[in-house]
């Protein structure tokens, strides 16, 4: 009778669809996790399609059941249910119907990593892994690997690390269009301004491709600028729009909830 009932319970476990809570999704080294973790169904991986597109920097709309993605020149339409997709006007198979699940929007990794020009990992140990690497690019003709954000205080300050060519990317493009014009150095540095933020883009042996660090003005009725940049490698000073420091944090909080190190001095 036990042997019975063991055959019977192994028969349902297989007659039910394949569904798997362990997959460790990571996005350039980045690991996604929380409500918007990956999931295993009938031998496929699937995603939220929002929460990578926008870790991949693309932009994402939705209207009733049609959702759109745009990345750079590639554009993305697909229907929720549908197993079809346009990818620049052509028509592509997913392989698998996307559907939705508490609220999200799930499609197979290999569909959304490869349409926006990543390269899908798979591996297999305790549990499955999947890696989407998007293609390095680089700052001043060298890649960089991190981003480190250091927050200044009077005593002190917090060290925040982000391992990803695609976020060093990202705040380095933010920084640099708020970019204004090249201006003296202030000739009170100390008591204009005080040190905000300090951004350091390094390569894969730990050296400055880039380093910049944000003041503001102690006073701002009484100088030129509100608030200025600091370019320590070429030893420039710019005027800065400080605006820049709340879209990059925004991106920040969106994107990236795994940092790797967050240190205090």
């Amino acid at each position: 009778m036990k042997r019975f009932l063991l055959i019977v319970v192994v028969l349902m476990l297989c007659a039910c669809p394949a569904w798997a809570q362990d997959v460790e999704l990571t996005i350039d080294q980045v690991a996604v996790n929380g409500d918007a973790a990956p999931e295993m169904k009938n031998g496929m991986v699937f995603v939220p399609v929002r929460v990578v597109s926008e870790m991949l920097d693309a932009e994402v709309w939705y209207s009733g059941k049609e959702v759109a993605i745009r990345a750079g020149e590639t554009k993305i339409r697909l229907t929720i249910g549908g197993e079809q997709v346009q990818i620049n006007g052509e028509q592509v198979s997913l392989g698998a119907a996307s559907y939705v699940k508490d609220g999200r929007t799930f499609v197979p990794v290999h569909f959304v990593g490869e349409a926006l020009g990543c390269e899908v990992h798979y591996s297999r140990g305790k549990g499955d892994y999947v890696s989407i690497m998007p293609p390095y690019r680089k700052i001043n003709d060298v890649t960089p690997v991190c981003m480190q954000r250091q927050e200044c205080y009077t005593l002190g300050g917090r060290t925040q690390k982000y391992w990803s060519n695609l976020c060093s990317r990202k705040v380095y493009e933010i920084l640099t269009a708020a970019t204004g014009e090249e201006v003296t150095a202030p000739v009170r540095e100390a008591q204009d301004y005080y040190g905000l933020l300090r951004y350091s883009f390094l390569d894969a042996y730990d050296r400055p491709i880039g380093v910049f660090s944000v003041h503001r003005a102690a006073f701002a009725e009484f100088v030129p600028q509100g608030a200025l940049l600091f370019d320590e490698i070429a030893d420039k000073w710019y005027a800065f729009d400080e605006s820049a420091l709340e879209d990059i944090g925004k991106w920040l909080d969106a994107t990236y909830s795994n940092v790797v190190s967050d240190d205090w001095m």
